[in-house]
């Protein structure tokens, strides 16, 4: 059964929250609700444990009953797994997972490289250029996760490649739609600053908040994440986002892997 969180007894033994990614998620301590998330959906359950729900929803697909898969994620894999079971049915996959570090971390991240890829999009640099950002961001995503405790094959599956391209591609994406934003900006001599931009949007774009929390974790650790600092750099300036992705371009050559 679910609750609003006004509505949660005292004593409840677990809750499982699904929510989106935010900068709260990046690098924290996952065993507390943090309170500036405000009200979110929570299941009920019987066992003394805080999870995830990484979302790989568009919420009107699944009010629809089309098809929709998503991970559920505990430190107890033996719970993660019941869990899962309870929720699994009809149109609506759940797999579970025991990384709930690699989960929160790709689900904060994705919405960083959903930015990137609006801009993409917004400069009309083409498939090609989309799908090297889409990858190299995943590489990020994955680097970074790894660094701060995830496995790196969550990052192949539901929760990390999987909400990567849904946020990436999605017309109905807000990170994304930001991103076109600021590309269009771009071209503009008189172009709207970030604060027009998300007045024009109506809703919260996390990554606008988590690319700057996931630069400096980034930096402290020592990661490399030019995709991620090219956010940064655009959010703080609209205007550049044309210089910024020439920058990007101009990088020295490496090995992939």
């Amino acid at each position: 059964k679910q609750r609003r969180t006004d509505e949660v007894p005292l004593d409840v033994d677990c809750v499982v929250g699904a929510s989106h990614g935010g900068q709260e998620m990046v690098g924290r301590d996952h065993r507390g609700v943090n309170p500036h998330l405000g009200p979110v959906p929570l299941l009920l359950c019987d066992r003394q444990q805080l999870d995830r729900v990484a979302q790989l929803v568009r919420v009107a697909e699944v009010a629809r009953g089309q098809p929709t898969a998503l991970t559920l994620a505990s430190a107890d894999a033996v719970f993660a797994a019941a869990t899962a079971r309870e929720l699994h049915g009809g149109s609506l996959r759940v797999y579970s997972s025991s990384d709930v570090v690699g989960v929160e971390v790709a689900g904060a991240v994705k919405n960083v490289m959903a930015i990137a890829t609006g801009i993409c999009d917004g400069l009309g640099l083409g498939l090609n250029a989309r799908a090297a950002l889409m990858t190299r961001g995943l590489a990020e995503i994955t680097r970074l996760g790894v660094a701060l405790g995830g496995r790196a094959e969550t990052f192949m599956g539901l929760a990390g490649v999987g909400d990567l391209i849904l946020t990436c591609t999605g017309n109905l994406s807000r990170n994304r739609r930001v991103g076109l934003m600021l590309a269009e900006s771009a071209k503009d001599a008189a172009g709207k600053t970030l604060d027009a931009i998300l007045a024009e949007l109506g809703h919260v774009a996390e990554g606008v908040y988590s690319a700057r929390e996931v630069a400096l974790i980034a930096r402290q650790r020592g990661i490399d994440m030019p995709i991620t600092e090219a956010v940064c750099r655009v959010l703080d300036a609209p205007g550049s986002a044309a210089a910024v992705a020439r920058e990007l371009l101009a990088r020295d050559a490496k090995a992939e892997l």
